[in-house]
């Protein structure tokens, strides 16, 4: 913990008149006479502006990076329960509290979408073909976004990108990265094995298994 005496808020007052006895300490050429005491006084301050000045960037920089732990552990918490609350747990309504109005989705492997109503119809096209659940194998953040590598488990129960229930499992593996603003998921990128979901389904041929 920091001294007292070096705390940011301690010294400002005094920073303004230790100025000119600072410029005063850093001249060059000989002290004139009677001078030794007040130099040795403007040396002192000169230190103890530097003692503090330190401390403040330590402060400051310590405050930076709790802010920064919020809003990750935020953010985070966030993208857990879109994919937790809303999308394995079928919470439809959560869209309007987790999804931005001006929300915008990227990538051709899923329907485009907008807004929450846009995200509840997508996702809900694989609730209804699918049962089964969105698992967060691991997560981070990076300043406003938040990337996710997932699973989603399950078995075909209903039309799934044109094939029929097949009643088979499976097991995709995806990568998400949201951007966050204002508490709120604003825009989406995600690349997931379409390919390998078609396979599982028995909806294309599998690869050949090497000899």
């Amino acid at each position: 913990m920091l001294d007292a005496a070096l705390r940011p808020q301690a010294f400002p007052p005094e920073a303004g008149s230790l100025l000119p006895g600072l410029l005063a300490a850093t001249r060059t050429g000989p002290t004139p006479a009677g001078d030794d005491e007040l130099m040795s006084d403007q040396v002192n301050s000169l230190h103890h502006l530097q003692r503090w000045a330190h401390s403040r960037l330590v402060v400051e920089g310590l405050c930076s990076r709790d802010r920064r732990l919020v809003m990750s552990v935020e953010n985070e918490k966030l993208v857990r329960r879109f994919f937790e609350e809303f999308c394995t747990g079928r919470q439809r309504q959560l869209a309007y509290e987790l999804i931005s109005d001006d929300y915008v989705s990227h990538g051709p492997q899923a329907p485009p979408a907008e807004g929450p109503e846009g995200v509840i119809e997508r996702v809900g096209l694989y609730q209804e073909a699918c049962d089964g659940v969105w698992s967060i194998d691991e997560i981070f953040s990076i300043g406003d976004r938040v990337v996710t590598r997932w699973s989603g488990i399950g078995r075909q129960v209903g039309d799934l990108m044109g094939v029929p229930a097949t009643n088979r499992e499976f097991t995709i593996e995806a990568i998400s990265i949201h951007r966050i603003a204002d508490g709120r998921i604003a825009e989406e990128w995600t690349v997931w094995d379409a390919l390998g979901l078609l396979q599982q389904v028995g909806a294309v041929p599998a690869a050949a298994a090497a000899e």
